[in-house]
């Protein structure tokens, strides 16, 4: 099966062999290409969502002894999930 996936970010196409890649390869290209592009920095930490909206809003979800443990970041245009920070670590969505 061949299968070609094509992302566009900010007038950049990227084509994909998905058939040629390892699941490692592409989860590793998927976190590379978001700091690649402005969506995340290094660490996870989100920049912007998706939409091009860069004002993210920050919601805890969980507090350990009056810490912040866990907590969720959305965009404020479009109101989507673009990152989870909990427990020292980011999980960009």
């Amino acid at each position: 099966m061949f299968l070609i996936f094509i992302i566009v970010v900010v007038g950049e196409a990227i084509s994909l062999d998905w058939d040629s890649l390892s699941e490692k390869d592409i989860m590793d290209n998927w976190w590379d290409n978001k700091v690649k592009w402005g969506y995340i920095m290094e660490d996870g930490t989100p920049i912007k969502c998706f939409c091009g909206c860069s004002d993210l809003k920050y919601t805890v979800v969980d507090r350990i002894n009056y810490d912040i443990c866990e907590q969720d970041v959305h965009c404020i245009r479009c109101g989507k999930l673009v990152g989870h920070w909990g427990y020292g670590s980011w999980e960009p969505m």
